[in-house]
């Protein structure tokens, strides 16, 4: 997606941007995106397998605070690989990724 917008990232530097504005940009809506996948994904998974536990004879249950664990774990797996890729189109030249094709 950093690749997609260079352009709007170079027109964001010269119009006055700063890094870290672009980078806050870029995490607002990849946090909207997780969130979104979280909350749909922990229910399902929450159901699946309370069901699939609930067939052995020795069972234990699945807590919410596992499910929000792995969702966090997630969502700093996904920050830190958007920021190192945004930092890198915010440090670039925005002359550069104006002028590319």
């Amino acid at each position: 997606m950093t690749v997609q917008r260079i352009k709007e990232v170079g027109l964001r530097k010269v119009l006055g941007a700063t890094e870290l504005s672009i980078v806050f940009l870029f995490f607002r809506e990849f946090i909207g995106l997780i969130t979104i996948a979280f909350v749909l994904s922990a229910s399902v998974t929450w159901y699946l397998m309370n069901a699939w536990l609930n067939n052995f004879a020795y069972h234990t249950s699945i807590s919410f605070w596992m499910i929000l664990v792995v969702g966090l774990c997630s969502l700093v797996v996904t920050l830190l690989t958007v920021s190192i890729r945004t930092i890198r189109a915010a440090m670039s030249n925005p002359v550069d990724s104006i002028r590319m094709d």
